[in-house]
């Protein structure tokens, strides 16, 4: 994929996955935002190898939950306050 960026400009941007149970579809979608400088995924408490494939990525880091986050404005609140704690 081809920048559009001058090479001297930084990307402020992170990106936030949600999971729960996702080995089906995280390294494709962790391959796909490989651009992106820093992914944090919320993670739901998965009993499968999601957090596994994860930790094979470099600009993500994982944040698991114990329980299920039941909203969305919940989610996000959560990661938000995960960001800033960086």
């Amino acid at each position: 994929m081809e920048s559009h960026l001058p090479e001297n400009k930084a990307l402020n941007l992170a990106a936030l996955i949600i999971t729960y149970n996702e080995e089906a579809n995280i390294l494709r979608t962790l391959s796909a935002l490989q651009w992106i400088p820093e992914i944090l995924i919320v993670d739901s408490g998965s009993t499968d190898s999601t957090l596994s494939i994860a930790a094979q990525f470099n600009n993500t880091r994982v944040d698991r939950k114990s329980t299920r986050l039941n909203s969305s404005h919940t989610v996000i609140s959560y990661a938000v306050f995960c960001l800033k704690k960086k």
